[in-house]
């Protein structure tokens, strides 16, 4: 009797590099992807685009597509929104030039935190978070491994917890770019825009406002949801014909253990993506 085999191919659509804040290098992010069986992953590294060459490299030795992708911090009215940009031109000058200037205000940023986290008796050295964070963005994810270097926490999470959080005691607001302006970078790039992690949030009402601006699609899939919780953004979705992606956003090892084959989004959803890209 002839064998059947599952043909449904799956994909990953939020992987980070330690191009900005995950422990694996791009070419380690592949090599996990094709371990998994994923047949495209998304990288979506935080304000920079610096790993998406060095990705698509290493996957032409397997059968693996290479999505290129951003993810961008923005504020409204105080919450902290993140937007995924797919399928972008990642080379535009423009762009690239805009995405130096985000990294520029990381960098007074981590100061500003680390100063803060001083004067809580946290003494961690600004050097070491750079050499921590090495080719990467600097962002809160190498601030915290420098504290649980120094010996003030014992997991990760803690110094989100204890100091780095959004109501934390060391929080630094990161330079104001709102979630209207991501959308429409992304959209000036012949990009895709996509809400990540609504849940985080805690705040469904501005999302037809971005459906407005250009939204195009809305993570319902995640190692943090619930079944009752995607379901609740896929209704979102469709109320707000959006597109219905997810991720697991891998950040290698930052997060305590690989999220990387956690979440598998049917190969259709990127189908969409593509479709939608260039209105």
């Amino acid at each position: 009797m002839r064998k059947e085999y599952n043909l449904e191919k799956f994909i990953d659509l939020h992987v980070h590099t330690y191009i900005s804040d995950s422990t694996f290098s791009p070419e380690r992010v592949v090599e996990e992807a094709v371990k998994q069986k994923f047949c495209a992953i998304g990288i979506t590294d935080h304000d920079t685009v610096n790993g998406i060459n060095r990705a698509m490299q290493s996957s032409q030795e397997y059968d693996l597509e290479i999505i290129p992708g951003v993810e961008l911090s923005t504020d409204e009215n105080g919450k902290e929104i993140h937007i995924l940009g797919y399928l972008i031109n990642w080379e535009n000058k423009e762009f690239l030039d805009r995405l130096s200037f985000l990294r520029d205000e990381r960098l007074k940023r981590a100061k500003q935190i680390i100063d803060k986290l001083l004067n809580l008796g946290v003494e961690i050295n600004f050097d070491r978070v750079l050499e921590i964070a090495g080719q990467g963005a600097v962002g809160r994810m190498h601030i915290a491994q420098a504290i649980k270097e120094a010996g003030y926490i014992s997991d990760i999470r803690d110094a989100f917890k204890k100091y780095l959080a959004n109501d934390g005691p060391a929080y630094v607001k990161k330079y104001h770019l709102s979630p209207q302006d991501a959308i429409e970078i992304i959209r000036n790039i012949g990009g895709v825009s996509v809400l990540a992690h609504p849940s985080i949030i805690q705040d469904d009402d501005i999302i037809p406002k971005l459906v407005q601006c250009g939204l195009c699609g809305i993570e319902a899939y995640r190692f943090e949801h619930s079944g009752v919780k995607a379901e609740y953004y896929k209704k979102i979705a469709q109320e707000n014909n959006l597109i219905v992606t997810g991720g697991s956003d891998c950040h290698g090892l930052f997060k305590g253990k690989m999220l990387l084959g956690t979440v598998k989004v049917p190969y259709e959803v990127l189908e969409k993506l593509k479709q939608c890209k260039g209105r």
